[in-house]
């Protein structure tokens, strides 16, 4: 029988890579986020705003609207469905760009607990009359395991479509 201190040599290193690979899956593996139905409320809203505000990009995080003089427009409702949605949603950007026509932009980042620095970044997008910027896949669960085939140094945006118009599930990771 080994005695106790050797045990505890092979043991804890053994802990401490099975820990790691457990929290590596957890971070890379396919999330499956359904987008709350009171998003789809939040964006018609915030659209309004932004077309009688002339303001071309609203960012609500924390309770807090940027630009600071539309903490007052912005309804409460708004800030509640954000904040009691289904998912954790950690910030939500709403833009638009007019050129031939205006496209109006809405994201909802997923707040994921032990997400550290720039590991991949889950989110939700609303996009009226285009496509997101990046990648649209059939299944995200598919282009992720499939991801090994692309270099590891340029990262990756995929985004899969939702059931409901114009919406997408996107996941993305920066080149390192």
């Amino acid at each position: 029988m080994m005695p106790l201190y050797r045990c505890k040599i092979v043991l804890v290193p053994l802990a401490i890579i099975a820990a790691f690979f457990l929290w590596r899956h957890y971070l890379f593996a396919t999330m499956s986020y359904r987008l709350d139905p009171r998003l789809t409320d939040v964006v018609e809203t915030m659209h309004d705003i932004m077309l009688q505000s002339a303001e071309d990009r609203i960012v609500i995080s924390d309770g807090k609207v940027e630009p600071v003089s539309l903490q007052g427009i912005v309804p409460e409702d708004v800030m509640l469905d954000i904040e009691n949605a289904d998912i954790d949603i950690d910030k939500a950007v709403f833009s638009r760009w007019c050129r031939e026509s205006c496209v109006f932009r809405s994201a909802f980042g997923i707040d994921r607990p032990f997400e550290i620095g720039y590991w991949p970044y889950w989110y939700f997008v609303y996009i009226s009359g285009g496509k997101p910027e990046a990648a649209i896949v059939p299944s995200l669960s598919d282009a992720l395991e499939n991801r090994g085939n692309l270099d590891p140094n340029l990262g990756y945006a995929f985004c899969e479509p939702q059931e409901q118009e114009n919406w997408y599930l996107c996941t993305a990771l920066p080149p390192s």
